[in-house]
């Protein structure tokens, strides 16, 4: 993948902004993912924390959403974090893997929902940091649990390949969301 590209970034703020005015149909989905290299993780964190800030001075509702937050918070909650979780024997790994692929995604999206099941298509989320979910929670699956519950413009920036699909583990690649739209 090409570094950063600057155009393709200011062609999302455009329909950004066009779906938060309603000038930009999106049936009833205004979910955008936007791929970027990985070695560009810092530099789009930084881009995206200013394009929050451009939509919030022209009087736009926006706020961040940062995933790895909400995950920490989750295994906190659910006590996964806590010292004798750390010290999991070897063979009880896989099914705490197993346990936080069932789990992880279920809690997410409830939160999201909770956070911005009100909003309407008006307010703009900028979901960061969800490859800090991965293995564990996958954005298509996260996008599908989501639809129809949340109606705010949610844009989720990820590293990934051009077909809009992440990598998993043995390098295979994996469905996308195909109701968002990828740019």
């Amino acid at each position: 993948m090409a570094p950063w590209d600057s155009e393709r970034f200011r062609l999302l703020e455009e329909w950004i902004t066009a779906t938060i005015q309603g000038r930009r149909p999106t049936l009833d989905v205004p979910f955008y993912i936007y791929l970027y290299d990985p070695a560009e993780e810092l530099l789009a964190l930084e881009e995206f924390s200013n394009l929050v800030k451009r939509l919030k001075r022209k009087n736009y509702s926006a706020e961040i959403v940062w995933l790895s937050d909400m995950m920490i918070d989750i295994l906190e909650r659910l006590r996964f974090l806590e010292a004798k979780a750390v010290e999991i024997e070897r063979f009880e790994r896989e099914t705490v893997k197993e346990d936080l692929k069932r789990i992880l995604p279920i809690e997410l999206a409830s939160g999201l929902k909770e956070r911005l099941g009100e909003k309407e298509v008006e307010h703009c989320a900028v979901l960061l940091r969800c490859g800090a979910l991965f293995p564990f929670v996958h954005v298509s699956s996260l996008l599908s649990s989501l639809e129809g519950l949340v109606r705010c413009t949610l844009v989720i920036p990820y590293s990934g390949n051009r077909e809009g699909n992440m990598m998993n583990e043995v390098r295979e690649s994996l469905k996308s969301y195909y109701r968002a739209k990828v740019i």
